[in-house]
């Protein structure tokens, strides 16, 4: 029986992850630029950069830092595939509505602070999940 070790499920799952990630990317940068496409390429990009992040820390256990980077790119990667099928199902991107209380709200009135509402949640997981 065969046993695969941590370090080779990660790699391998970095180079599926990467050939898919640019697979859909140039796709989309060399045949269609439609606004769902380019939301989508941010979370395949996010997912690549997550990908490599966590090679990096099964290899070097040690750099607990890089889990902080990994996971703010994974939360990024759920954000834009959700904002992506938002788009693509015709709803508007514009001004999302967000259902919490009136400071997420606020946050979250027109579509580019919502992005950076993703990238702060991300990062604050990122840092309390690798603490």
């Amino acid at each position: 029986m065969v046993r695969l070790d941590l370090e080779t499920l990660l790699v391998i799952n970095g180079i599926v992850v990467v050939l898919s990630g640019l697979t859909f990317v140039i796709n989309t940068a060399m045949r269609r630029s439609d606004v769902p496409g380019r939301i989508w390429s941010v979370s395949f990009i996010g997912g690549m950069l997550a990908a490599l992040c966590y090679g990096i820390w099964a290899v070097n256990p040690d750099a607990e830092w890089i889990l902080i980077i990994g996971n703010a790119a994974y939360g990024l990667v759920t954000g834009a595939i959700w904002s992506g099928a938002r788009v693509f199902n015709g709803r508007n991107h514009s001004r999302p509505r967000a259902r919490g209380s009136g400071s997420a709200r606020s946050c979250c009135s027109p579509w580019w602070r919502s992005s950076a509402v993703w990238l702060a949640s991300s990062a604050c997981a990122g840092v309390c999940v690798a603490t």
